[in-house]
């Protein structure tokens, strides 16, 4: 089909995507609309009266391809009492608590 496109057509084509989006990423923006509408819907049936409800968007449920990255969250740094509970933790599974001395 593109060797038969001109370049008119094909430059056509590309604007009418930017207009009204055709393939994949048109179906995954639908599928986000009814999310979002499913989500909203649900909030305010158990929201108390009264409260603000937090709405969503279409946008909070569209995969961004290329952007996993930047939106990584910051890893939670762990206090020593954390890290010793944990420790004591997989001690107590393995049998091994008595062997950890405690300072």
């Amino acid at each position: 089909m593109l060797k038969q496109l001109t370049a008119e057509q094909l430059t056509e084509w590309e604007i009418y995507n930017k207009i009204d989006p055709i393939g994949k990423w048109r179906d995954e923006l639908s599928i986000a609309t009814v999310c979002a509408l499913i989500t909203n819907t649900v909030r305010q049936l158990y929201t108390k009266k009264g409260h603000k409800v937090e709405f969503t968007g279409p946008d909070d449920f569209m995969i961004k391809w290329g952007e996993v990255e930047d939106q990584k969250p910051e890893p939670k740094q762990q206090s020593p009492e954390e890290m010793a509970q944990i420790l004591h933790g997989l001690a107590a599974v393995m049998g091994t608590k008595d062997k950890i001395e405690k300072k």
